[in-house]
């Protein structure tokens, strides 16, 4: 919903006046009201609405709430393309998940209307927005009642208005980890006394490591999806996932299809090995396209397109030797596994939206990238994406071959640069 043109443009235009709108409301509000002494955080509510890798990232964070108050009930508001992450990775109990409905911007508004008349009961202790120049989540954030609200801050950055409703900021820093901005933001939060600029600390790797869930065994989760998938080939031993499609609305992110089917045919060369895509149901005609290229591809690659529930798909994730991926989802839900992961970078900056399990990042290092950003709304005029294009089938083979050989230097820029600082 949030890549709709008309979406944005509401956002824009409409946006930025009723954050004007707002702010002057509370303003007034608090003029006349008298200084209310800090409350115990019982209830908080977080806005993390549109990207379902936020989530993954956002996992430290929480788990700094939980410590800092074990006692608040922590509920979460999103929207349906996000909602099945939230409800399978169980860090928020399901009943706690709020969900907007995205399936389109019409709809969307109805229901957003509809969600913070029904909230406006609750009156949270704590409002975190995790978005980041987006208008809506911060006019939901103002809407509602709360003691304290808290989202990222524009300080001295020119447009990016997003009113003046919260009682903490937090600056958004584009040369630092998006995981790390995420727990500046909540550490900010819980300051008792604001800075100018928040936040005056470092955030340290240590902060933001994620350990991969003990319920995802790599042996059972290999042996189930082989004698599932492929029992008439007993030959296979392991197979190599790949999740070949960002989708529609990234399109400029994905490597080519033609460039897949080399990539494949290369890996296919190991006799023990076959290939399974995961991905949306719209994502199985890409995945199609590969495979008919690829000498013997229908009887060594099995496509899953659309075929998976989430926790199918992490359990196939987790079975496989290594994921190679696009710059998506999936490449954050591999660190729930503790898969090894190859991903593919071009619009988006490694830097700041890495992976923070067992990844490999291929990257090219154009002038142009990366195009998108929180300062543009990750919009790009790019429809030629030749910082992919000049990424050989071979070279990325042979980083494969790294991760299949534990050779690889994990959360590293071709495997020499790292990316966590």
């Amino acid at each position: 919903m949030k890549e709709s043109p008309f979406a944005r443009f509401l956002d824009r235009y409409l946006g930025v006046l009723a954050c004007y709108i707002l702010s002057l409301v509370h303003s007034f509000i608090k003029f006349f009201s008298k200084k209310k002494e800090p409350k115990k955080i019982e209830k908080i509510l977080l806005i993390e609405m549109f990207e379902m890798g936020a989530a993954i990232m956002l996992i430290p964070s929480i788990n700094y709430l939980k410590r800092k108050h074990p006692q608040a009930e922590i509920y979460c508001l999103t929207t349906s393309n996000c909602s099945i992450l939230w409800e399978n990775i169980k860090i928020i109990p399901s009943k706690n998940v709020i969900v907007i409905s995205a399936k389109n911007p019409f709809l969307f508004l109805i229901n957003l209307v509809q969600t913070v008349l029904k909230l406006w009961s609750k009156k949270f202790d704590l409002i975190i927005d995790y978005e980041l120049f987006m208008r809506v989540p911060a006019l939901i954030c103002g809407s509602l009642r709360s003691h304290s609200r808290s989202g990222f801050y524009k300080y001295n950055l020119e447009g990016l208005y997003r009113g003046s409703f919260y009682t903490s900021y937090c600056s958004f820093n584009q040369n630092t980890h998006i995981a790390k901005n995420f727990l500046a933001l909540t550490k900010s939060s819980l300051e008792k006394e604001s800075q100018h600029p928040n936040l005056k600390q470092p955030i340290s790797i240590e902060e933001i490591s994620i350990e991969p869930w003990s319920e995802f065994d790599f042996t059972s989760c290999k042996k189930e999806w082989i004698q599932k998938y492929i029992p008439n080939f007993t030959n296979l031993s392991q197979y190599i996932a790949i999740c070949p499609s960002v989708g529609p609305n990234l399109a400029v992110r994905n490597y080519p299809p033609s460039y897949f089917s080399k990539l494949v045919q290369i890996l296919l060369e190991n006799q023990n090995q076959f290939v399974i895509f995961f991905g949306t149901k719209g994502d199985a005609a890409i995945a199609q396209e590969i495979i008919s290229k690829v000498e013997n591809g229908k009887n060594r690659c099995i496509d899953l397109c659309g075929k998976t529930s989430f926790p199918e798909l992490l359990r196939g994730i987790c079975g496989s030797e290594i994921l190679i991926t696009n710059d998506n989802g999936p490449a954050h839900f591999a660190t729930l596994t503790g898969t090894k992961v190859l991903a593919l970078f071009s619009t988006d900056s490694p830097f700041v939206y890495g992976p923070l399990g067992k990844c490999l990042i291929l990257y090219s290092f154009f002038h142009c990238s990366p195009c998108i950003s929180a300062f543009n709304h990750k919009t790009t005029p790019c429809t030629d994406n030749k910082c992919l294009q000049i990424m050989d089938p071979k070279k990325v083979a042979e980083s494969a071959q790294l991760l299949l050989n534990d050779q690889a230097n994990f959360r590293t820029i071709n495997n020499t640069i790292p990316y966590l600082m």
